[in-house]
This record gives structure tokens, sequence and C-alpha cells, in this order.
């Protein structure tokens, strides 16, 4: 356990930072030749995007018995799933910074005034959204599967404190990307991830401690559900 929540402590950390730099300058900064991308869309996915895939790699290193679990079968289609996850979760990524970018830059936000924009909108709020948040969700049901297969053996009060820790700020990354958003696609990805991670959460025949992935996803997709659809429509 201790590894585990080393690496949701780091992933926590990168999401913290991903919001920071969101919010920074980076996104004023535009890259030559040809303005072809600002600052922040390299951050993000140089960096950010690749540590936030690296880190539930190695959950499952952890969770599968460096890897014992994945050589059978099922395991090799866990995997296959995650694998697969992680592309369209890149794909997702890639498409919707790009497009981000080439809005911003050369578009009204606010009126779409050419076909051209209204491309680069629906390629930044939708297309690339909906990549994105199948991916996550296909590698978060990689993760519940294998840890059903293999739950903890013991987890302790301190250690499943850090875990429900590291929940919250999953949920405040959530809210302040969902919450905000011009459009509904994170709150839709919210509302099912919520009821995919509390079903396997609740259909399990071991106890909710000794699922910490499952929990951690459980309580963050809940909370930030819950306070994204407040702040939306309230």
């Amino acid at each position: 356990m201790r590894n585990f929540n080393i690496i949701l402590s780091i992933l926590s950390l990168n999401a913290f930072l991903t919001i920071v730099e969101r919010l920074s300058f980076t996104g004023a900064i535009r890259l030559q030749p040809y303005d072809f991308l600002r600052l922040h869309e390299i951050i993000q996915m140089t960096i950010f995007i690749l540590v936030s895939v690296i880190g539930p790699f190695l959950l499952i290193k952890i969770m599968s018995n460096n890897f014992a679990l994945l050589k059978d079968t099922k395991g090799t289609l866990y995997a296959v799933l995650f694998v697969a996850g992680t592309y369209f979760y890149g794909l997702g990524e890639g498409l919707h910074e790009v497009a981000s970018a080439l809005f911003n830059t050369y578009c009204n936000t606010e009126v779409i005034e050419s076909t051209m924009c209204g491309s680069m909108f629906v390629n930044d709020y939708y297309t690339g959204n909906v990549y994105f948040f199948v991916g996550l969700l296909m590698i978060d049901i990689a993760l519940f599967l294998i840890e059903r297969r293999n739950p903890q053996k013991k987890v302790t009060g301190k250690q499943l404190a850090i875990v429900l820790a590291n929940s919250l700020v999953f949920t405040l990354t959530f809210i302040a990307y969902a919450a905000f958003d011009k459009v509904s696609v994170g709150l839709l990805f919210l509302i099912l991830s919520m009821i995919v991670a509390n079903g396997f959460l609740l259909t399990s025949n071991a106890k909710y401690r000794l699922l910490p992935f499952t929990l951690y996803a459980s309580v963050a997709y809940t909370l930030a559900t819950i306070a994204t659809a407040i702040i939306r429509f309230y």
C-alpha cells in the first residue's frame, strides 16, 4: 500500500499542477513558426498527460502482483482494455489541445462565425473530450477489474486516509474542469463514471477498504458529480 499511495499522491500533485498551469501565463505564449501551438498545449501533452498515463500503469503493476495476474486470458483482456483506453485517452487529449489552440487563437470564442471555427469548436469541446473521457473510463474499468481480482490483504486506517485525501484532490480537479465548461460532456462523463465505479464497489465481495483504487474513484466521481451539478444548475 505504501507504493500505491505514493503513486496516488504523485497523480494528485500532477492534477493540481495541471490546473495551476492552465491558469498561468503559458496560454499567452505562441510558439514559432506560424504560432503553431501555445506553450500551454506543449506542456499539457508532453508532461502532465504523460504522468497521468504512467501512474495508472504503475498501479496495474502493483495490483497485478508485478503483472502476474495478466498472464492468463482474462488478465490479457484487462491489459488490452487498459492499452486501448490509453490510446483513446491520448488521442482525445491531443485532438482537444490542438483544436483548443487554434480555436482560442483564430476565432471568436463567443460566437461561431465560420465553418472552420465551428469545426475547431466541435473538435475542442466535443470530439477531443469524448475520446479523452472514453479512454479514461476504459482505463478505470481495467483497474477496477484487476483490483477486484486481487484485493489488498490489509489496509490500515492511515493508509485509507491517504487514499481518501487523494480522492478529494481528484474530486476538485474534475470540479474545476466540468463545473465551468461551456458544454456538458464533462458532467455526463462524471455521471457515467460515478455509476460504473459505485457499481464495481457495491457488487464486490471484498470490503471496501480492501479495494482502495475503486473506493478512491467512487468517492471522487460521486462528490465531483454532485458538486458539478449544483454549480452548473443552481
